[in-house]
């Protein structure tokens, strides 16, 4: 049992390396530099990440979400005012409202409106992300700065609904029928791939890692195990 669970921890350990190792080359300025790198579904935060080399102010930046019970939530465009991102820094919104810490805000804090939480955890449910900046309309490309879309086993739901055709004109995602799949024993999404958003360098499923729960990953490599003792 011991050796299994170093199986397991060394398993999240590399995927974690890898999302490292990735990042780890030097991006643009561009305000593309700032990806949703992560999105915890225990936790209900998400992870707002400066992949570049400077400093990037938030003002006038905002989401955009929307689920298979909402139509499109706006946080308010003033939410962010004030708040900046150096490189390499991270800031946590966090959906339940628990935040602490000087890098986490609670959503409320944005004001407008959010989905009620970041689950895709039941037949037929999704979660579109949008990050927005300026005062532009919402079906405006140029306005989009990334852009995550997940829903239960990856099924389409909604087609381009949730912003997907805009995020895939703004070369920030690869199709609108394109989703991450998740179901109940997700834990989180992370950014694991590196294309630099735009100029054909869309992010899609593939880009991302889903991280089951531990007793899942447990589960799976001990029916591995047997199998491999049972070919023998």
């Amino acid at each position: 049992m011991t050796k299994i669970r170093s199986m397991v921890a060394t398993c999240v350990v590399a995927l974690v390396c890898v999302s490292n190792t990735a990042h780890a080359q030097v991006m643009g300025d561009a305000i593309e530099s700032v990806q949703i790198r992560g999105i915890d579904l225990t936790t209900q935060v998400l992870e707002l990440h400066n992949f570049g080399t400077g400093t990037q102010t938030l003002d006038d930046w905002r989401f955009c979400t929307h689920d298979e019970l909402d139509g499109f939530d706006y946080t308010s465009a003033t939410g962010l005012n004030g708040l900046s991102l150096d490189a390499g820094e991270s800031l946590f919104v966090h959906w339940n409202n628990d935040a602490a810490g000087p890098n986490a805000i609670n959503i409320a804090a944005l004001g407008g409106a959010a989905v009620d939480d970041l689950l895709a955890d039941t037949v037929g449910s999704a979660v579109s992300i949008g990050l927005y900046r300026g005062i532009g309309g919402f079906g405006s490309s140029s306005n989009l700065v990334d852009h995550v879309q997940y829903s239960f086993g990856g099924t389409n739901v909604g087609g381009a609904t949730p912003r997907g055709s805009v995020a895939e004109g703004a070369d920030l995602w690869t199709s609108p029928a394109d989703w991450i799949s998740v179901d109940a024993s997700s834990t989180s999404i992370a950014l694991t791939a590196n294309p630099f958003p735009g100029a054909g360098a869309s992010h899609g499923p593939s880009s991302y890692a889903v991280i089951p729960e531990p007793t899942t990953l447990l589960l799976g490599s001990l029916a591995s195990l047997v199998l491999l003792a049972r070919r023998k």
